[in-house]
């Protein structure tokens, strides 16, 4: 059986603080429609909730959202 690729994603809060996290492509789906939805105010990477307003970034190898 094939291990599935993980994508790596990392979280940066306003403080510089970081966390990084590895993720299936399912996870990541998900996420990434809920960090780019404006409508809503937090979002899941895994089972993990963060707070938009408490995130400067969330940033994968190809790509990174800034919140303001």
């Amino acid at each position: 059986m094939m291990e599935e690729e993980l994508i790596e994603v990392s979280i940066v809060y306003k403080d510089n603080f970081r966390e990084t996290y590895k993720i299936n492509r399912e996870e990541f789906r998900i996420a990434n429609k809920e960090v780019r939805d404006e409508k809503l105010l937090e979002f899941h990477i895994g089972e993990r909730i963060f707070v938009k307003n408490e995130v400067a970034l969330v940033g994968t190898d190809n790509c990174t959202i800034q919140f303001f």
